[in-house]
Formats: C-alpha cells, structure tokens, sequence
C-alpha cells in the first residue's frame, strides 16, 4: 500500500533546492525583445543628459578654499584621522612623535622618486642609501634646524608603512570622494603596472596593455569644472583573488564603483560610463536596482543577441546601427570604425534624450560623447608615465602601494592646479620637489 505524506528525505531537499532557485538572483540583463532597430533617416541627435546646474564637471567642495597651498591639499589627504591608522602600525616609539616621523619620512620618499636625477637613484653599489643621502642633504639646507632621521629609521618605516587594498578602498578612497562635488558624468577605467616578482596570486594579463601584465587598480575618476583636469575619486585594487589564474567579478567593480554615489541638485546621480571590461549582465542589473545611469562599451558575448542582430546590419566600416528600448529609454549601438585600431564597437547606454535636431550622416549617436568622457582617465594615468618608486620592493603589497601613492600625488598635484584655476600651470616634477621641501619644514614644527 503506498503510503501519503510522511516522512521524506528525497522530498526535502528537492524543497530546499526549489527555494534556493527562487532566491538566487539571476541576473537578467537588458530585455532584448524590448529593443527594435532605429531607420538610419529617422535617427535624431542623441545628447548626453546632464543636471540642472549644467555642470559635466566635478567643483572642488568646501573642505579646500580656493588659492590653497600644495601642502594644505596633502594634509587634507592625510588627514588626522588617516594617520592615525597609519601611525600606529609603524614602530615609531614615543608616539607623540609618530606625525613627525611619518611626514620626515615620506618628505624623503618623495625627493627621492620625483625629484633625483635618475642617475642619483641606481648608479651606486647601495643605491637606495645613496638616494637617501642625496634626498636627505638637500632637505637640510632647506631645514631650519638641522635634524633629520637615519637611514636605519627611515628604511625600518619604509618597510612598514603600506597601504592594503582593503584601506585604499575604504578609508582613501572615501577621503579623495570627499575633496569634490560630482558633476553629471564618473569614468570607470583601470592602471595596470608592470610587476615581476613571484608568490602574486593577483597579476592580471591585458596584451593590449602597454604593461602587459602586472598589478590592477580599477579608478572612478571625474574632470574637474574650470580646468579639465581628471581626478581620482575611487580606487578598487583587484587583489581579492588567492590563487593564481582567479577572476574577481567585473560586476563587484560596477558594484563598488556605483555604491551610495552622492545626488546632485536635481536628486540624479552621475552616468557612470565605461569600457567593455566591466559591463556584463550583472554588473546591469546592479546599476539599473540603484537608478544609476550609465554609457558602456560592452563586450558582444555578454550580449549576444542583440549584437548579433546589430551586425547584420552593419557590413562596412563607418556604417552604424541603433537599437532602442524605449520603455527604459535604452540604446544599443554598433559602430565600425573606419580607424583600424577601433575596429567594431558596441554601445549600450541609458543616459541619452533625443534632440529636435538631425543627425548628421557621418555621425555615429553616442560615440564622439564616449570618446570624450571616457578617455578623462587615459590622460591622468599618462601623468603616472615615469613617476613611480625607482627601486625594487619586496612583495607585491608594497609595489601596489607605491602605486597608489603615486596616484594620490597627481590628485593632489591637479586639485592645486584646478583651485588656482591654472591648468598644468607648475611642472609636475617641480611640483612634488617643492611640496617635499614644505611637508620636510612642516614636519619639523610638530614636536
């Protein structure tokens, strides 16, 4: 006799396996059925949608006065309460000595990567303490009273003093937001520099990098209002990877990159706009729940339909389609370029209103606004170009470190030039020289 009810293992996990299935999420993507192809006539201008304040830009907030020094900048970077975390994992005894210390100290890291001739940084059979003499002697004579640090010191904080990937995305990246006010657009994008030595778990191949292979810190960068200038505001270190050959999820960098953008004026949050690395169907999903508008090249196997509907319609290069949904006011645009080193692009966008004026035939929607707003980042990272820690570190963590100083020192370098309304008005080398020389000096007061 068969029984009913009871008692049934078989029964229970199918029930628990049901419930997971509805509680995953899935992650959806664009609805294709939804998008239908534009007549390449009717296809009006496409402009980007900005605030009402009509700023693109992001306007340096009031935590820094117009006219501020190079030094009420870094101090404003490093901060208090920045220091304080970093001070006390540094073996700095007194403590009340430890500011002191740890401005001496990166006054000379800085004269020595931004301001010695590269023939003063390896020629010798100790390069480093030879660096360190030269950078320490020319900070003397500018010194009032002429104390400064070991080499012994100097080289013990140095090996202590690091930023973790987890401090740069929480703690620096929340102090850099706070220097501006956002305009209307963001750019996600990335630096990756070289790195050769082993036991990395987190190295990232890109051939079509200059560097190709090394160290990936993904940046949410901004330009700023009067002077154009890119800014960092965000850095995402993609060191969560443990074994070699792991993949950290673009759709966590969308995800970091979106989360609690501050409102504007009108309660809109900025377009997010960038490369096809980061969009894929999650990454989607994350940025439409969060009402956060967006501009991406995307790959085409993260879409495929839609791509591949968008090629039958293109066949020769300079010749572009557009699909449009417009119940979420979406488009999908394929362009082939008629510059090789472009080739085939695809665009999926939610941030554009259709204008009153026609397009003009040799124009693609959408693309000469991508190539403005997303290059913001390739001009701030060619500012890093020659300008890194001169000598081997030993492990990655102190590589990436160096990296990111060396961002921060150009945010500060390009909020100086934006707050005296002179664009690359000082020479960047010049630049860092005099800002060691006034930490140096600032240092020596504390005490």
């Amino acid at each position: 006799m068969k029984r009913r009810g009871g008692f049934s293992v078989a029964a229970k996990v199918k029930a628990i396996q049901e419930e997971r299935k509805k509680k995953k999420r899935v992650s959806e993507g664009p609805r294709d059925e939804k998008f239908e192809l534009l007549e390449r006539a009717s296809v009006k201008n496409w402009t980007l949608k900005t605030s009402e304040s009509g700023h693109d830009g992001a306007t340096v907030s009031t935590v820094l006065r117009r006219g501020a020094s190079a030094l009420d900048i870094f101090l404003s970077v490093f901060s208090t309460s920045m220091l304080k975390m970093l001070a006390d994992s540094l073996p700095i005894t007194p403590k009340r000595w430890s500011k002191r210390l740890l401005f001496e100290m990166m006054a000379i890291y800085m004269t020595i990567q931004f301001s010695l001739p590269r023939a003063q940084r390896g020629s010798e059979p100790r390069p480093l303490q030879s660096a360190f003499i030269v950078a320490s002697s020319s900070l003397k004579i500018v010194a009032s009273r002429n104390r400064l640090m070991s080499y012994n010191t100097w080289s013990r904080l140095m090996k202590q003093w690091c930023f973790s990937a987890s401090f740069v995305k929480e703690k620096l990246s929340q102090v850099l937001e706070q220097l501006v006010d956002y305009g209307s657009v963001i750019t996600l994008d990335e630096k990756l520099r070289a790195y050769g030595g082993s036991n990395c778990p987190c190295i990232i191949t890109v051939p079509s990098k200059p560097d190709g292979a090394g160290l990936w810190v993904s940046q949410i960068g901004v330009v700023l209002h009067h002077t154009e200038l890119p800014f960092v505001t965000r850095l995402f270190p993609n060191t969560a990877c443990t074994v070699v050959g792991e993949r950290t999820p673009v759709s966590s960098i969308v995800d970091f990159a979106s989360r609690d953008l501050p409102s504007q004026v009108d309660g809109t949050r900025p377009t997010l706009v960038m490369d096809a690395r980061y969009l894929d169907k999650a990454g989607y999903d994350i940025l439409k729940e969060r009402e956060v508008s967006f501009l991406a090249s995307v790959n085409p196997v993260w879409f495929q339909k839609l791509s591949q509907a968008a090629r039958e319609n293109v066949k020769t290069p300079g010749d572009w389609c557009v699909f449009r949904n417009e119940e979420q006011g979406e488009l999908f645009v394929h362009f082939y370029s008629p510059v090789s080193r472009i080739g085939k692009r695809f665009l999926l966008t939610d941030a554009f209103e259709e204008q009153r004026t026609k397009l003009p035939s040799d124009t693609c929607p959408c693309w000469d606004t991508y190539q403005i707003v997303f290059g913001v980042l390739d001009r701030f990272n060619a500012k890093l170009y020659g300008h890194y820690w001169p000598f081997r570190r030993a492990d990655w963590e102190m590589s990436l470190h160096d990296l990111v100083f060396s961002i921060v020192m150009v945010d500060v370098y390009h909020l100086y030039c934006e707050l005296h309304n002179q664009e690359d008005g000082v020479a960047f080398v010049a630049f860092m020289k005099k800002l060691a020389i006034d930490l140096f000096k600032h240092s020596q007061t504390l005490d």
